[in-house]
């Protein structure tokens, strides 16, 4: 790629090349060179277009490419998040069956001794009723 100072000392070499021409060949080059010198100007003006789009594109390619690595870091992110609250559910509803099945033992348990407490005081009434029989007897 061609700086514009190195394009128009280029033109000023062609320029200065023209003049040194003698006699005849001044007047016959002068338009000759004129239009060359037209033609580099334009080429270079169309090379320096040319470059300032492909800059242009370079740019917009490289912040879509940084626009597309940034949303893939963060949907990594999120897959990452999303794992780590599925794990803590999952660990949430295991704690949470295993309360439920202390909650049903121990409330089995109560009425088993609900029941055994409620067949001891029937015993015991029993017993007692025995007892003032035998000592009205």
């Amino acid at each position: 790629l061609t700086t514009v100072g190195q394009d128009r000392r280029r033109r000023n070499e062609i320029a200065r090349k023209g003049m040194q021409l003698q006699g005849k060949a001044i007047r016959s080059a002068g338009p000759a060179m004129a239009e060359l010198i037209a033609e580099l100007d334009e080429e270079r003006d169309r090379r320096f277009k040319a470059e300032q789009a492909a800059r242009k594109l370079v740019d917009h390619l490289k912040s879509m490419q940084q626009k597309v690595s940034d949303e893939h870091h963060q949907q990594e992110a999120v897959l990452v998040k999303l794992s780590q609250m599925q794990r803590v559910l999952r660990q949430e509803n295991e704690e949470k069956a295993k309360f439920r099945d202390q909650y049903e033992k121990t409330r089995s348990r109560a009425v088993e001794a609900e029941d055994e407490l409620s067949a001891c005081r029937d015993d015991l009434e029993e017993c007692q009723h025995s007892l003032r029989d035998m000592e009205n007897a």
